[in-house]
């Protein structure tokens, strides 16, 4: 999840870069070379290349913005995970409670109680 996050927040900074139209253009261009120079080629070739995630780490040593982008993305990584385990306890327990009355209903044997009793 956190590398589709990483991916998607460099492919927006990609099309930033290539979108706008200033003189600082060329100087992007420089550091993406740059990281891709640096990059191990064992990296680049190994079994399970991962060049846009080196190419990522690189920029993300060196864009303070980005930096900043990514720990934003990760506090709000935390903070869903945070508040969800609240919804899904009592999600769970209320589950739980539902399932024990199905079964309650399910194994009465009186047939008029049954028919009166909602499930």
């Amino acid at each position: 999840m956190k590398k589709v996050i990483s991916y998607t927040c460099l492919a927006v900074l990609c099309t930033f870069m290539l979108s706008c139209e200033s003189e600082s253009k060329p100087e992007d261009v420089k550091v993406v070379e740059k990281a891709i120079e640096e990059t191990d080629v064992y990296e680049r070739y190994g079994s399970s290349p991962d060049i846009l995630g080196n190419i990522y780490e690189e920029l993300l040593k060196t864009d303070t913005v980005l930096a900043k982008l990514e720990g934003t993305t990760n506090l709000l990584l935390w903070e869903k995970d945070r508040l969800e385990k609240p919804f899904k306890l009592y999600d769970r327990k209320n589950n739980i409670y539902y399932e024990n009355a199905k079964a309650v209903v399910e194994n009465i044997n009186d047939s008029l109680l049954k028919k009166n009793t909602p499930l």
